[in-house]
């Protein structure tokens, strides 16, 4: 994937991306759970670069937090906004740094405690991506975390068939399911819009995959996550649950007790992993 198709992509999506986690309670469960992953890194008020920062929402986070964060991402629209966003909270960042993930230059080696890189700006790159693991990897201390999210394979198709997508099951060739099951690889298509624009082409990942190249990066003692997990692909039926404040934190607390199961992690839209720097 040309960053160049990226970027322009988010810099029309800037907007949508910012609401997209806060959207309903089945998005803000997952954003939920993106920093239940890592809240024993932030409880140290680390050095944080969020890599593929987007709009800037987990970033914001991070800095209510007291961490020192910088954010990072090849769109200067969504830079943009996230400035915007920090002026309006009265926060403050070390940086606002547009840059490839595959090229993180402007960082010295060892720079940062933690390296988050959400919202699956990896599943973006479908060439040399072991370059921006080993970026990713590259600024981050010995002793540090790397924390990502990408899309899962598994998790996306679960999504779709509860959602009943007749056309989307009923013509697979078009869609090359079986390819995207096999290669993870998966094609533009015009007719997927988000804030507007075509969304561009991406990979899935399998567990295994992701684990693999996190190793091969220089990651030890990796961890994995599904998010959601039990209300993956649920959205409709955990919106109308959720309207139930002891029902939503009931089913909350069972995604927080399974979301790292071993067995279940598969099965998320998004799947999570972190490692610690060798």
């Amino acid at each position: 994937m040309l960053p160049d198709k990226v970027k322009q992509h988010f810099n029309a999506a800037a907007q949508a991306e910012w609401e997209r986690l806060d959207v309903n309670e089945y998005f803000r469960l997952i954003y939920r759970l993106h920093l239940d992953f890592i809240k024993e890194e932030l409880s140290t008020k680390p050095r944080v670069l969020d890599a593929g920062s987007g709009p800037g929402r987990y970033a914001l986070e991070f800095a209510k937090r007291g961490c020192a964060v910088t954010l990072c991402d090849v769109s200067d629209g969504e830079l943009m906004f996230a400035r915007g966003k920090f002026r309006e909270s009265g926060l403050t960042a070390d940086g606002f740094i547009q840059a490839d993930l595959r090229d993180l230059s402007a960082f010295s080696d060892n720079a940062f405690d933690l390296t988050v890189c959400y919202g699956a700006p990896l599943s973006y790159i479908t060439e040399n991506r072991e370059k921006a693991v080993a970026e990713l990897v590259r600024v981050t201390r010995r002793g540090g975390t790397v924390a990502v999210s990408v899309n899962n394979t598994w998790g996306i198709l679960r999504s779709l068939l509860c959602k009943a997508d007749e056309d989307f099951f009923a013509n697979g060739d078009y869609w090359h399911i079986n390819e995207v099951i096999e290669t993870g690889d998966c094609p533009s298509f015009e007719s997927v819009q988000f804030g507007g624009e075509a969304a561009p082409e991406k990979h899935f990942f399998q567990p295994d995959e992701l684990t693999e190249l996190l190793k091969n990066g220089g990651l030890t003692n990796i961890g994995l996550g599904a998010v959601p997990c039990l209300c993956s692909g649920n959205r409709e039926q955990y919106n109308k649950l959720a309207e139930d404040p002891i029902a939503k934190a009931q089913i909350e607390a069972l995604e927080l007790k399974c979301y790292r199961d071993k067995n279940m992690v598969g099965f998320g839209e998004f799947l999570l992993a972190k490692g610690v720097k060798v």
